[in-house]
């Protein structure tokens, strides 16, 4: 069972570039909830330093907006629908784009600039904001780092979250008293909870594994790699219908998440869903060819998928 990725951020020190911890501290949110953002298409970083992901200051912009409109109780799909209409109306240089203003008006969502105001999208809430100053406030952050707190000061629960990332291959031990820091500072760390389940199923200690997955999905319920995790556990213990059901769910909220098109469709041909099966292997094969992986499982579902098709007599290209 994977883990949530173990790849560290680096700090950017390129101007107009900002890390995910300098993104998440300067909007007071926790970085794996950037980085879930980003995993899951909402927000993605479009600018890139050293070969890693980073924030540019129109990121800023979209986080910003999001960040409001969250709090306001408009639906995430709502929120995605006005950040790409912003997209496409905002001023083209960042100059314009930091006087703009963006509100929220009876219900519109409206952004001021020097040539007037503009909706480009009916939303909810009330907000009232200006960008003048986000600027400075990001310069702010990053001249803050990425360093710890003050010496003798208690560990952070993201600090105990990276520590655990880092080590958990080579000391697995080490890194479960990570991760149990990290949910006993916040236990609404989802992350950490996830980690420290797949930890535990590494151990074989299953029903410690399964009570991490479902408290991590307590504090977020639309976190897939712990509802990934449990589906797999359903599947091994041969609880085919569970796994279904699991699976189905990580799609729902994450249809790009082809290993979850993989686990349903082995899940369908446990219980003779072969038709349903061939549709998702399909969607597995041809999202994992474009994230380049190639691997023997790849072949082994394009044999299965060619003998499928042989037995139903309708080959396909």
């Amino acid at each position: 069972m994977g883990t949530v990725g173990s790849r560290r951020s680096a700090t950017s020190a390129t101007p107009g570039l900002y890390t995910t911890e300098q993104a998440a501290r300067l909007f007071g949110v926790r970085p794996h909830r950037l980085r879930y953002w980003a995993q899951s298409g909402f927000i993605v970083p479009s600018g890139c330093r050293d070969g890693r992901a980073a924030y540019t200051f129109r990121d800023l912009v979209a986080l910003k907006v999001a960040r409001a409109l969250l709090d306001e109780g408009m639906p995430v799909r709502r929120v995605r629908a006005c950040l790409d209409a912003l997209r496409l109306k905002l001023p083209a240089s960042d100059a314009d784009l930091a006087s703009a203003r963006i509100r929220v008006v009876e219900g519109h969502l409206v952004v001021d600039d020097e040539n007037g105001a503009f909706d480009p999208r009916t939303g909810q809430g009330v907000l009232d904001f200006h960008l003048r100053g986000l600027e400075e406030e990001a310069a702010e952050v990053v001249a803050l780092g990425t360093r710890g707190g003050a010496p003798g000061e208690e560990e952070t629960a993201y600090a105990a979250f990276e520590r655990g990332r880092a080590i958990e291959a080579t000391d697995p031990e080490t890194a479960i008293d990570a991760y149990r820091r990290a949910v006993e500072a916040d236990p609404y760390f989802a992350a950490a909870w996830t980690n420290l389940g797949a930890l535990w199923a590494d151990r074989g200690d299953l029903d410690a594994a399964r009570d991490c997955f479902e408290r991590a999905l307590e504090a977020d319920p639309d976190q897939p790699e712990a509802r990934m995790n449990l589906a797999a556990m359903a599947m091994e213990e041969g609880d085919h219908e569970v796994a279904i059901f699991g699976y189905r769910q990580v799609l729902r909220t994450a249809p790009e998440c082809y290993e979850a098109h993989y686990g349903l469709a082995r899940a369908l041909l446990a219980v003779g869903g072969r038709a349903q099966a061939a549709a998702h292997l399909r969607r597995f094969l041809k999202a994992a060819v474009e994230a380049g992986e190639a691997s023997a499982r790849v072949e082994a579902v394009r044999r299965l998928l060619s003998q499928m098709d042989a037995r139903s007599g309708s080959p396909r290209s």
